[in-house]
């Protein structure tokens, strides 16, 4: 995603299904909720008519007229893991489909263009990943399934400074050690249809949209792109335990993946 742009999906509360809404363009930033706009993680927004545009493996999109989006509440945080736990799968497979292939030279993951089940997702894995910068210096992490490792995009823009580009990697290290001990689920897609190099088909990548954990599933304490120092790592996160959340109870996106 451009510097300046973001993703937006979500789950339909009737049918538990995942939704992309799509534009004629790029969401812009200032359709985030601190910027004025509807979306925020664990947002319900009302999208108002839409059109099924959808096509494999992207067949969660919906078009929308930005007209007709309306802000309803943000879900608590029990409600919002419960949501996420609801619409989890175990593995990769049971998201994406055999389609999924797995790339030994360079561990990246991807299907075919125009081919797959799905492109979005919730991942309740049994390994923590790992969080990671590559030799670019763009935030990567690292997904252990069985004997198969993937090392992906992280996307989510809140472990970048305002460029998106530069990683937070005090905030990166922080969430990395968290990930050993807190109940996470890991929100994924694939990409649109990209071509890495002339010589290379056109294929739909696999990428780590956003990182829920249960303790903190909606980000309240992960504030998003400051330019500062990061001094507040050490003052604010870990956030308190909350109250009470029953074990088996999950988060999902229901607003912006960011």
């Amino acid at each position: 995603m451009k510097p300046g742009f973001i993703c937006v999906a979500g789950i339909d509360p009737k049918t538990n299904h995942q939704i992309r809404p799509v534009l004629g363009s790029c969401f812009a930033r200032d359709f985030l909720r601190h910027n004025g706009g509807p979306f925020e993680i664990g947002a319900e927004v009302d999208l108002g008519p839409t059109t099924y545009v959808g096509r494999a493996p992207a067949i969660e999109d919906h078009q929308i007229s930005p007209a007709n989006l309306r802000y309803l509440r943000r879900l608590k945080r029990d409600e919002f893991w419960s949501l996420l736990r609801q619409t989890s799968q175990p593995d990769l497979l049971s998201i994406f489909g055999p389609e999924l292939q797995h790339h030994p030279c360079d561990h990246s993951a991807t299907t075919a263009e125009n081919h797959g089940a799905a492109t979005l997702g919730h991942l309740r894995s049994q390994r923590p990943p790992t969080l990671m910068t590559n030799f670019l210096g763009r935030p990567r992490v690292t997904l252990l399934e069985q004997s198969t490792e993937s090392t992906i995009s992280l996307t989510d823009f809140r472990f970048c400074r305002s460029d998106h580009r530069t990683p937070r990697l005090r905030l990166l290290e922080s969430v990395k050690a968290r990930l050993r001990t807190t109940p996470f689920i890991l929100a994924v897609g694939l990409t649109r249809p990209y071509q890495k190099s002339p010589k290379d088909p056109v294929r739909h990548w696999l990428q780590l949209n956003n990182i829920h954990l249960q303790d903190d599933p909606l980000g309240e304490f992960l504030p998003m792109s400051p330019d500062d120092d990061e001094l507040w790592i050490s003052n604010v996160y870990p956030p308190p335990a909350p109250k009470s959340i029953p074990p088996l109870t999950m988060a999902a996106r229901a607003g912006a993946r960011l």
